[in-house]
């Protein structure tokens, strides 16, 4: 067993005292979290995705029903396989408050910011409700995108997993896929030595022209705006 040096204490025990505010933060932020999703009346929008989760086939949702729903089907693709398994429909706000608590985790532990923006980031509107009490699609789009911000650093060490984060960041909705478009532009572009993101680029383009067919919008749909 490895006996640590009195200096090696004293900075094991400083770094642990420094990191008791984002403890704290992280513990505020999921009680006040739990508090709003069960004061939350779902939404209509939110009820749409559900049921064609429950009610729609795999086959017919991703080549039919999303033509008219505007938007790519991660979301529903994740209601759809979770509801036979006895997921209730309180569950999808459990969903998306569960991953609102992840992507304050990721930002919490990775984002190179202040202590003092890191701690108020999560209590932000975006962070603390309309991305993590209202279950909708972009309910899964902060830890996607706070992911691969924490991998972008080293995406040439881990190229297959940025790769998949963001292809499911495109298939969160069509801004997400302009997003994940855009961030891995950034990192193709920025790096002198590419050749271990040609094929991962490739198949990211594949998996958005494939999420661009499913997401084009029929002949006979009208969104009223």
């Amino acid at each position: 067993m490895d006996v640590l040096t009195e200096e090696e204490l004293r900075v094991e025990v400083s770094q642990s005292t420094s990191r008791l505010p984002l403890y704290a933060c992280a513990v505020v932020y999921v009680l006040v979290l739990c508090a709003a999703v069960i004061r939350h009346e779902p939404w209509a929008d939110e009820a749409q995705s559900w049921l064609l989760a429950r009610d729609a086939s795999l086959g017919d949702l991703w080549t039919r029903l999303l033509h008219y729903e505007g938007t790519t089907g991660l979301w529903q693709t994740l209601l759809h396989s979770l509801i036979p398994l006895g997921l209730p429909y309180v569950g999808m706000s459990v969903i998306a408050a569960l991953s609102g608590i992840a992507a304050t985790f990721v930002l919490l532990r990775y984002a190179p910011f202040p202590m003092s923006m890191r701690i108020a980031l999560p209590f932000t509107f975006f962070l603390c409700y309309q991305y993590a009490v209202i279950a909708r699609s972009y309910s899964l789009l902060p830890l996607l995108l706070f992911g691969c911000a924490a991998i972008y650093p080293r995406v040439n060490e881990r190229p297959a997993v940025f790769a998949v984060l963001l292809s499911l960041m495109a298939a969160v909705s069509v801004h997400g896929m302009a997003l994940a478009a855009v961030v891995g532009m950034s990192a193709l572009v920025s790096r002198q030595d590419r050749r271990r993101l040609v094929v991962p680029a490739v198949c990211f383009a594949a998996v958005a022209a494939l999420l661009t067919a499913s997401a084009r919008p029929a002949p006979d749909v009208t969104f009223i705006s």
